[in-house]
């Protein structure tokens, strides 16, 4: 069985709560035999899925400490602004 995390709570959380809670889970199920588990994470700010080898994770690359999620909107904001005005 195929089981696959989204990013949405790893972009947004460096530490604890509900991104802790998955990542656990996502460990354990990946121990089991016959399960497939992986993070797609293109961007991740989260530090349990860094320092993760257990797991299977799918990322373009990480912006931990060079940026935060606020100059990414603003980054992906120009970029669309400057393709809509090409």
């Amino acid at each position: 069985m195929k089981i696959c995390y989204d990013y949405q709570i790893f972009s947004s959380q460096k530490y604890g709560g509900i991104s802790r809670y998955f990542y656990e889970i996502a460990t354990r199920i990946s121990t089991m035999e016959k399960f497939d588990v992986e993070i797609l994470a293109p961007l991740y700010v989260n530090n349990y899925i860094k320092n993760c080898d257990a797991l299977n994770i799918r990322h373009w690359f990480s912006l931990i400490h060079q940026l935060t999620l606020r100059y990414l909107k603003t980054i992906f904001i120009m970029l669309y602004m400057l393709i809509k005005i090409c």
